[in-house]
């Protein structure tokens, strides 16, 4: 009786752990979409920054 109560605390303390693994993959992963999101905004944004100043020169 004593064994399998340790077992289900173990196997408890799996389980909690696993669904925290999971979160922070989750959380994660979303950071990391953020992240990439983030870098493309600012590619562009040196992008059209790079062909407006070029345009400014170009006038000159």
């Amino acid at each position: 009786m004593h064994e399998i109560a340790a077992n289900n605390a173990v196997t408890s303390r799996e389980k909690g752990r696993f669904i925290l693994l999971h979160l922070f993959r989750r959380r994660l992963a979303n950071f990391g979409i953020y992240v990439k999101k983030q870098r493309i905004l600012l590619f562009l944004y040196q992008i059209s920054n790079f062909e407006y100043n070029s345009l400014d020169i170009g006038d000159l």
